[in-house]
């Protein structure tokens, strides 16, 4: 079993649950932590917080836990759940 916890800033909650969902997930829970498995890996949302980055300016962290029995599958998962994540600033 091979695992992987990531940490994502700046993108809502009901972003994430949609792009575990494009990438495979069914969603199995509603409350934290919320779980999204497929036959070849999982998925737990375990909790979203406001992370103060100045006096003046907070985003949300939400931290996402991943499992599967193959490293390879993990590591696809996880490669194309950050390219979802991905933001290009200007």
């Amino acid at each position: 079993m091979v695992e992987q916890t990531l940490e994502i800033r700046g993108i809502s909650l009901s972003q994430i649950c949609t792009y575990l969902n494009e990438l495979g997930g069914l969603q199995q829970t509603v409350t934290f932590p919320i779980l999204f498995t497929n036959e070849d890996w999982s998925g737990e949302i375990l909790y979203e917080v406001e992370v103060q980055i100045t006096s003046r300016f907070s985003v949300n962290a939400i931290h996402i836990h991943f499992t599967s029995a193959d490293e390879p599958i993990l590591e696809e998962i996880i490669r194309n759940f950050r390219k979802k994540t991905m933001r290009i600033g200007g």
